[in-house]
This record gives structure tokens, sequence and C-alpha cells, in this order.
């Protein structure tokens, strides 16, 4: 049995045993109790996340980390909080938006575009926090 199949079921039967027992206390994984962190760093990583986001009940949020050039995607996939950890430097393109110089060294600002595919999927117009 492959690691995937067997956390499959692993999934099935912990969420099989929260409903025959209601008085269980939820999984719980530190600061990020009930948010499950997905990391999408795959070839397919936008499609993929497209995926996630067509199960989302409501729009997700899209969130820009510049610290680690990470585009996070939190939402919820029938009450289950999913958190879509995307490298920026992998889906997004980076756009310089300016050029100076300072201590003798040129340097640039940039930003990253999300790509419409996303911004769409997640009913947004740019707007990300």
């Amino acid at each position: 049995m492959s690691n995937r199949t067997a956390y499959i079921q692993g999934l099935r039967a912990v969420a099989d045993l929260l409903e025959a027992h209601p008085d269980l206390p939820m999984p719980y994984h530190g600061s990020r109790s009930g948010e499950e962190l997905i990391f999408v760093d795959t070839e397919d990583a936008v499609a993929h996340a497209l995926l996630y986001i067509a199960a989302m009940e409501e729009p997700p949020l899209l969130h820009m980390e510049t610290g680690v050039y990470a585009l996070r995607i939190q939402g919820r996939i029938h009450g289950y909080g999913v958190e879509l950890y995307l490298r920026a430097d992998r889906v997004c393109e980076k756009r310089t938006i300016a050029v100076y110089t300072a201590q003798g060294e040129q340097r640039e600002i940039t930003e990253w575009v999300i790509p419409p595919a996303l911004l769409a999927a997640a009913q947004q117009d740019g707007g990300v926090s």
C-alpha cells in the first residue's frame, strides 16, 4: 500500500471515528488547529490549486507572503479548513515596478502577479491581502 493510499484511509478512519463519537476531541495541529496545511509544489501547481478551490464552499482568501515569497490560499471544504501553500516563484509572474540605486547598488522593487485563473476562481479582482 502506498503512503498516499494509507493516508487517505487514515483520514477516512479518523472522520468515521469523529462522526461516530461526537464527544471525541478534534485533531489539533498546534496554532493551526482546524486547518490543514497543504504544500502544492508540483509542476501543475495552478491546476492542482484550482481543483482544491473548486471544492471549497465559498471563495477562498488569497494572501501573498512576501518574506518567503509564497501564495497562501485559505478556504473550507465541507467545514474542513485548508490552507494551500504555493511557491510564488513557480506560479506567479515577478514584475519589476521600479529600479533605484542605493549605496552604489542597483536595486529593484518587485511585485508578484497572481495568475488570472486563480484570481477568477477565488472571485477576486487582484485585491489580495
